[in-house]
This record gives structure tokens, sequence and C-alpha cells, in this order.
């Protein structure tokens, strides 16, 4: 497998959350650290590729990891990034339009360095998702994303895919964007006239659902348990109040979040959601289903909504004591 990483501090100082003090950028960087050791030591017959600006990272030193430096977050007039960003219309209700451009210009970089290196298929990460089973055995002519049937936006955070399907993917960015920028439409319009209903936010996740939408049998959902009783993980999180993950989350037991922990990051966690319970099993964690009580394997874990994201490490030295499997 070819496993891709991609970090980039966070590009809004100003808006560099923190929590308690704590500023996150230092805290991902920690994460992000931490995974990739761990993909390093469960794969080690695969590629761990990070792309990152972020030198503390890069200098990791793992037999099977392959360090790629950002030197710049630019682009040149020519390139497919230059007209994306030339053509955007920010549509994100709650602002950040630094990290939503971030967000979607990490698959033109990604792009690019597989394209650079000449690697057909790879599985793109994110840095709070964890995978756990060995997925090599992928039908690259299908792109694995997570699809929720009654929501416009599909989930990226364990991308499998061709490095030829993400340049279709590329494509359909810039023509979209592109489109609007000519249309006679008004931008919200324009946005509109592709979704059901109403979109207030537009990220990568509602990008990929256009080309889920468009080409549907170029796509396998990776929440749909296989035939070896495994499956991915959507989020570990879900807050109950939301009714467009209901169905998703009725599939597995939960259990209430605990309480926080303002003093320790590697303890937050909202109190207010549900999260999916995980059973470690001689085969590897699990998901218990509702309904029939059988245990389903996680192929992945993506540690998110929000603070979520902080029970990484811990969960990591768990797993690593439980199957021995040191970093």
């Amino acid at each position: 497998m070819n496993i891709v990483f991609y970090y980039v501090k966070h590009p809004s100082p100003a808006e560099n959350m923190a929590a308690e003090g704590i500023a996150w950028n230092d805290i991902y960087a920690s994460n992000v650290k931490a995974n990739i050791k761990f993909t390093s030591n469960n794969f080690p017959k695969s590629t761990v590729i990070l792309i990152s600006d972020d030198d503390t990272s890069l200098n990791l030193n793992l037999p099977n990891l392959a360090t790629i430096k950002i030197q710049q977050r630019c682009c040149f007039p020519e390139s497919r990034q230059h007209k994306f960003l030339t053509n955007y219309f920010h549509c994100y209700k709650a602002g950040h339009q630094d990290i939503i451009t971030t967000f979607i210009e990490r698959w033109f970089v990604i792009y690019d360095v597989l394209k650079a290196n000449k690697i057909e298929n790879f599985v793109a990460l994110d840095s709070d998702c964890l995978l756990l089973e060995d997925i090599t055995q992928h039908d690259y002519k299908k792109i694995g994303i997570n699809i929720v049937s009654n929501i416009e936006r599909c989930w990226g955070n364990s991308l499998i895919c061709s490095t030829s399907h993400l340049d279709q993917f590329l494509d359909l960015v810039c023509s979209f964007y592109a489109d609007l920028h000519t249309s006679q439409k008004s931008g919200g319009a324009y946005i509109d006239s592709f979704f059901k209903s109403p979109k207030q936010n537009i990220c990568d996740m509602a990008l990929w659902y256009l080309m889920y939408q468009r080409y549907p049998d170029l796509f396998v959902n990776n929440l749909t348990i296989d035939s070896n009783d495994s499956v991915h993980d959507l989020v570990l999180g879900y807050d109950p109040k939301d009714p467009s993950l209901q169905e998703e989350y009725q599939k597995f037991t939960t259990q209430n979040g605990v309480a926080v922990n303002s003093t320790d990051p590697a303890l937050f966690n909202d109190g207010n959601v549900k999260i999916r319970k995980v059973i470690y099993t001689e085969d590897g964690p699990c998901f218990e289903e509702r309904e029939t009580k059988k245990l389903i394997k996680a192929k992945s874990l993506h540690f998110s909504p929000g603070e979520l994201k902080f029970k990484i490490k811990p969960f990591i030295e768990e797993y690593q004591k439980i199957y021995r499997k040191a970093l």
C-alpha cells in the first residue's frame, strides 16, 4: 500500500484554535507524528508518504517513510491549483476560508506528488484517522469513500483511490468553480443548483459528493460491511441532537462521552456526544451491531468530531499494550 498523510500548519495564525492556552497546531503535530509511527509500524511493507510544511514532523526517521517538504504554499499560474484559487467562491457559514481552501488544495498537492513519483494507487488518511486493516486487495477501479445516503457529503478521511481518479476529481473541482465564475446566477444559487437542499457549507466533502453524484459507478462505500465482517469508521462520535447521522449510528452500540479534563489535551472529550463503542478482541478492535450484538471488525477509526481527535495517542498506547506492537 501507498499510505499518504498531508499535514500543514494552521494557515491563519490568528485563528489557531487553542484550549487552555495550548495551540492546536502543536497538538495536531503531535497527533500526526503518533499516527505516522503507528501506521509505519503496523504496515512495514507499505510506503508511508508524509507531505508537510512542518519540519518537526518531517524529521521522523522511519524505515518505510518518505517525507516531502512543501516549500511554500503557492502554485504556478498555469497550474490547475492556481485556476481553482482564481475562480474559488467561498461558501462556508462559519468563515474559515483559509482552512477550507487548504482542505481542497491538499488534493492538488497530493496528486502532483503521486504523479511525479509514478504512484498509481494510494490510501489517503486524515491525521485523526487510524488505519487498522490492510486494504491491499481493494479494487482500484473503484474509489473507496464514506457515503451516508441522506447526506450530500462524502467523507474522505480514509480515501482509497487511484491517481487517475484523483486527476478526474480535480478536473471536476476546477470546472465546477470555473463555471460558477462565468455563471449568470449568483454564487449561492449556482451552488444550490447541484444539491437537493440549499448549501451553507461547501468543502472538499461536498465536492467529493458531486463526483459521486456524477459518476456513481466509480465508487464503493467504505461504510458497507464486507464479506469478512469488516467496515471503515465514519466518525467515532456524534451529537444525538443531529438527525443527519442517526441512521448511521443506530447500526452500532454507542456510549456516552466522558467528562472533559481541560488540563490534559490527551483527555479532551465532549460529554454531549455519543461515542461508538470499541471492543478489543483477539482479531483486533471491533464495533458491536446494536440489534444482533455481532462483532464487526474496524478497518479504521476516525477520531472525530472536535476534541475526540486528542484521544488518538491514548488509544495507540492501549492498542500497543493489548496487541504487543511496540513502536
